[in-house]
């Protein structure tokens, strides 16, 4: 058993807090997540089909509980990944990122200059967001004056 995903295909990635869990758990508070699974172990993914000419879209969309708007415990220049698949195999393991367009306009917390993208991330894919690239490297020098200070004390 398995899924295959095709050009021109579809998959509205919801969440509602980047502190809660895969598939939301008991209290909601989370992310989607399909899980890709026959019992048999054997849950293939297909991307084959794809291409970067002919890609697969994920549309984000924040949810405030559960209502449009922005999520809880977002941190635009801290990165994150959210599983959003898991499987048993990937077919050829055949994956790129520019398999993906990643569609963000239903997004409603300030990203500033980060964006999206997709990963592969062990048996699954993940919805990744990376900030802007100066404001990482600034909370990153930060942290070693911080630490170089310290040391000297």
């Amino acid at each position: 058993g398995g899924a295959s995903w095709n050009p021109g295909g579809m998959f509205q990635f919801e969440i509602n807090d980047t502190a809660g869990i895969a598939g939301g758990g008991l209290d909601g508070l989370g992310w989607d997540l399909v899980t890709i699974d026959d019992g048999a172990g054997t849950g293939k993914l297909d991307l084959t089909g794809l291409s970067a000419a002919d890609p697969f879209e994920i549309h984000v969309v924040s949810l405030d509980g559960a209502a449009p708007g922005a999520i809880a415990n977002f941190n635009p220049t801290v990165p994150y990944d959210w599983v959003f698949v898991t499987y048993d195999e990937l077919v050829d393991d055949y994956f790129h990122p520019s398999l993906f367009v990643v569609n963000a306009s239903g997004f409603s917390n300030g990203m500033g200059q980060g964006h999206y993208t997709v990963t592969q991330m062990g048996g699954g894919l993940a919805v990744s967001f990376i900030p802007e690239p100066g404001t990482l490297i600034m909370a990153l020098s930060a942290l070693a004056l911080l630490l170089c200070r310290r040391r000297r004390k």
